[in-house]
């Protein structure tokens, strides 16, 4: 979980610091861009897949971090804003597959969606969303000790 810290003042008072300065993505807010830490992490390790579960406006950033064989694990709920982002998006071709790019009104910037995009509206919903990709990447040779006699 990436996020503010937060801690509580001898005063009962909950304090919230920022996680660390924005001044790489114009569409994460000033405090924290969840997209330049998944990137770090994703340079500094090496992962098969990954699946990444967002709520809101803020992790459209990391979603465009992703890449083609990750899952973008998203809230259905307009209100929340990651599914408002994508509503805007148009459906491009790259490199042979159907890609998702957002332009962003305030700097015109392009912004790209290469991982699968798995829906969820509620626990169940997504309980289902991410078993059902834990399923198919273990499908895909993904199982741990597998070939091991």
């Amino acid at each position: 979980v990436i996020s503010n810290a937060a801690h509580v003042d001898e005063d009962d008072v909950i304090r919230i610091s920022r996680c660390h300065s924005n001044v790489e993505s114009p569409i994460c807010p000033a405090n924290l861009c969840k997209g330049s830490i998944l990137q770090h992490i994703l340079d500094n390790a090496e992962y098969r897949k990954v699946i990444y579960v967002g709520d809101g406006g803020g992790d459209f950033c990391p979603a465009t971090r992703l890449r083609p064989e990750d899952a973008m694990l998203y809230r259905t709920d307009g209100a929340w804003g990651f599914e408002k982002r994508l509503n805007r998006c148009k459906i491009v071709e790259e490199d042979g597959r159907r890609v998702h790019r957002y332009i962003s009104r305030d700097t015109g910037s392009a912004h790209t969606l290469r991982a699968k995009l798995v829906p969820w509206r509620d626990g169940d919903t997504f309980l289902q969303a991410f078993l059902q990709e834990l399923d198919e990447d273990e499908g895909e040779g993904g199982g741990e000790g597998e070939g091991e006699g």
